[in-house]
């Protein structure tokens, strides 16, 4: 991974201090610290166009667990010919809960591990209604439930909060500015000595930042053009 596009948390929090004038004070530091993990995952979710991808081994009982940093499905399929052939979500499927000598099993007798057989036709990920590779997102149990696909790695696809349970957290450099932002803003939010005319202008330089990311962010002219194209060649045909 080439990581001269990011920077740490460390960094960041550090950089945040200094533009503050608080340099040197170690509970301003970790203050800082909780306020960029907030907005991090924030930004992540509704203005970082940065899908994370993970390869998931299926269990015995046709599941995935989700990542740590899991915040929002994106989606679940397999690669196929140079492309991610995705699943069709099924809400209605069976969530697993059989057990045998304390060890997670499927139960057919209870409906799980079976087949749905509805609009079926061979192949990997074929569109919609038609796919016969189904999926059920289990939050409760932190899971994916897979039907109709041998136990193989799916790829996932999703939207992570962007902090590492395990390693060091890298943030991209584009999204430096609008947390330095954001920290300046939480600083003051719920600080009664401060007016409300201050917070406001922290509040609208954070927004401002952040609109800057969703501009950076959004697809080119030509990518509408060619997304509009598409649209046209899978029309009726005459």
């Amino acid at each position: 991974m080439d990581l001269k596009g990011y920077v740490t948390i460390r960094q960041l929090a550090n950089s945040a201090i200094e533009q503050m004038g608080k340099k040197g004070e170690m509970s301003m530091y970790f203050k800082m610290v909780r306020y960029i993990i907030r907005g991090y995952k924030g930004l992540n979710q509704f203005s970082l166009n940065m899908p994370k991808m993970a390869k998931l081994a299926m269990n015995n009982i046709n599941c995935v667990d989700l990542p740590d940093d899991y915040m929002q499905f994106v989606s679940l399929g397999i690669p196929y010919k140079g492309r991610v052939w995705t699943f069709t979500r099924e809400d209605r499927l069976i969530t697993p809960d059989g057990v045998v000598c304390g060890v997670d099993t499927l139960s057919t007798a209870a409906g799980e591990n079976t087949t749905i057989g509805l609009s079926q036709v061979s192949g990997y990920g074929v569109g919609g209604g038609n796919n016969e590779y189904y999926y059920k997102l289990d939050l409760p149990g932190n899971r994916i439930i897979i039907n109709g696909f041998p136990k193989v790695t799916v790829t996932l696809h999703y939207i992570s909060s962007g902090i590492s349970m395990d390693s060091e957290t890298w943030i991209p450099r584009i999204a430096e500015e609008a947390l330095i932002a954001w920290c300046q803003w939480q600083r003051v939010v719920y600080d009664d000595s401060v007016p409300g005319s201050i917070k406001a202008q922290y509040k609208q330089e954070y927004i401002e930042k952040e609109n800057e990311i969703k501009f950076t962010e959004m697809p080119t002219l030509d990518e509408f053009y060619d997304a509009i194209y598409e649209t046209f060649t899978q029309g009726l045909k005459r």
